[in-house]
């Protein structure tokens, strides 16, 4: 996945600018967010040194990052077995490290984020535009296995109790 950056300043054919401004989105988990910051504070301060200019710095943390609970996800892959098939579920080999609004959820309570593959048919779900992309393409099929998958874990889960644990399904 690609981060897009973005760098702006007034510049003409004639003159540079006085000001300019780099952004980026840096996506870590909270303990390489430390030494991540420490480390572009230095390169963009010496990159700007080594032209002789100098560069004031700000790190913002807006979201963090979205890490799903351990129980909650074994929950979710029982019911999309359960509704759909084993070949449905699918955990990513290399997780995202995406932060997002869902990410401030999970940091009060447990729960899993949940992907709905939606890759036109015949395409490489690795090779296609991310859903942020001004070039992604969806399949609209998947929406009702979609619908189901959340009816079904509110059911599950409302079946379960209050103060039930979620990878425990009682007989009915």
């Amino acid at each position: 996945m690609r981060t897009p950056a973005t760098v702006s300043g007034q510049w003409t054919h004639s003159r540079t600018p006085a000001r300019g401004r780099f952004r980026r989105k840096a996506r870590s988990d909270a303990r390489a967010r430390h030494r991540m910051k420490d480390a572009v504070v230095n390169l963009v301060r010496q990159i700007a040194a080594a032209h002789g200019l100098r560069a004031t710095v700000e790190f913002t943390k807006r979201y963090p990052v979205t890490v799903n609970d351990a129980q909650e996800t074994a929950f979710v892959e029982d019911t999309v077995n359960e509704a759909f098939g084993e070949h449905r579920f699918q955990p990513l080999p290399h997780p995202l490290t995406g932060a997002e609004d869902f990410s401030r959820v999970l940091n009060e309570v447990p729960g899993s984020l949940v992907m709905l593959g939606a890759a036109p048919a015949g395409a490489d779900p690795e090779a296609v535009s991310n859903n942020h992309s001004a070039y992604a393409e969806f399949d609209e099929g998947v929406l009702g296995d979609g619908a189901a998958l959340y009816a079904g874990l509110a059911a599950r889960r409302l079946a379960l109790g209050p103060t039930a644990d979620p990878t425990v399904v009682s007989p009915s």
